[in-house]
């Protein structure tokens, strides 16, 4: 038997004289809270609850930092063309 879900949404917005805005919204799915996330992962793309793009960077910056690690290491040991075929897989995927 199919039942038809039950949404809820109550929001909170307080005002302060610095003009900051804090909203505090509360999202219920057949009498179950969802509960707000510090990150979202986007396909692709990773975002804040402020939709800040420092987690995002932080996260490529910690991958290209590994893989010109991998390819300093490795431009000691495989020729040219081998490092060329290693940093397209590591940092253009």
């Amino acid at each position: 038997m199919f039942t038809t879900p039950r949404f809820g949404l109550q929001s909170k917005i307080c005002f302060s004289l610095g003009y900051v805005v804090t909203i505090n919204i509360v999202v219920t799915i057949n009498n179950h809270t969802i509960s707000p996330e510090d990150n979202l992962k986007y396909p692709g793309v990773l975002l804040d609850n402020k939709l800040s793009w420092k987690p995002h960077v932080q996260k490529v910056k910690t991958q290209l930092s590994r893989a010109c690690g991998i390819l300093s290491k490795l431009k000691h040991y495989t020729s040219p063309p081998v490092l060329k075929v290693v940093c397209n897989s590591l940092i253009h995927p």
